[in-house]
């Protein structure tokens, strides 16, 4: 064999161990363990710029100076959260602690599904959100390049008044890389999320990046800006807390309780 057929192979075999490298999401990775907690550092940004698209990124973010304040995501089963009983088919809540809002997802076969939420205390509900369209917006498995829509319809009950409402979207991981935190912690192998919403009762734009790390359910950063002019922007990064006992007992255990519901294996939001 010739020196440039051995170069010719050398070059193929980077190239498809390029192509293997590049992240996925899974179902089974992105599911949450019940218990799992998340340090957030949450700010308003009134200029920022997500950086470039396309593979093999590095999005460094550990410049950026403003004034983080810190809150806590938590993981729950469906039945410690508020208003429960009206989401049965949840597999678990995203609890956003400091705001008393909790999210209300289940585990399909084809990704994790917003099915609801509510805000408030057992005694005390002030928002629930029933969605009679669930709402796939993280759709698995799922790597660079995908994209997607999705469709929700749901009925908001606020403080005695009740309004229906849809919401639609479209989804495209537009690259992959490292990103370094504010903070300087860095992490390798995320995929960049774009999230473009927009409902119909408020037809008020909403775009969000996500950057994903595969297996962790929150996104180790969102950037979030509505096209209203009025909503200031936002952004936060996190950080799980690692706690073994809890590892032990992943969400997978509800993938085995769903049976055909959640019959494949596949990534996250």
């Amino acid at each position: 064999m010739s020196l440039k057929s051995y170069s010719f192979i050398f070059f193929l075999l980077m190239l498809l161990g390029g192509l293997s490298a590049q992240p996925v999401l899974t179902t089974a990775g992105q599911t949450p363990a019940i218990g799992e907690t998340y340090v957030v550092q949450y700010a308003e940004v009134q200029i920022f710029d997500p950086g470039p698209t396309g593979p093999n990124q590095t999005w460094d973010f550990s410049d950026l100076t403003l004034p983080f304040f810190e809150i806590q995501f938590s993981i729950l089963a469906p039945e410690d959260g508020v208003s429960s009983a009206d989401f049965p088919d949840a597999d678990f809540v995203w609890l956003l602690d400091e705001f008393e809002a909790y999210n209300y997802y289940q585990v399909t076969d084809t990704g994790l599904d917003l099915i609801g939420g509510a805000s408030g205390v057992p005694d005390d509900i002030l928002f629930r959100e029933i969605f009679t369209d669930s709402e796939d917006g993280l759709q698995l498995p799922a790597t660079y390049l995908d994209n997607y829509t999705y469709y929700s319809a749901f009925t908001s009950f606020f403080f005695g008044t009740s309004s229906m409402n849809e919401r639609n979207g479209a989804v495209d991981l537009d690259g992959y890389g490292t990103i370094i935190l504010p903070d300087g912690t860095t992490y390798e192998n995320v995929l960049r999320m774009k999230i473009v919403a927009q409902t119909t009762l408020v037809p008020i734009q909403e775009t969000q990046y996500a950057w994903i790390l595969p297996g962790q359910f929150v996104p180790v950063m969102v950037y979030t800006f509505d096209d209203d002019d009025e909503s200031v922007p936002s952004l936060y990064y996190s950080k799980r807390n690692i706690d073994t006992s809890v590892e032990q007992v992943r969400v997978a255990a509800f993938v085995a309780k769903s049976g055909t519901r959640c019959a494949t294996t596949q990534a996250y939001c």
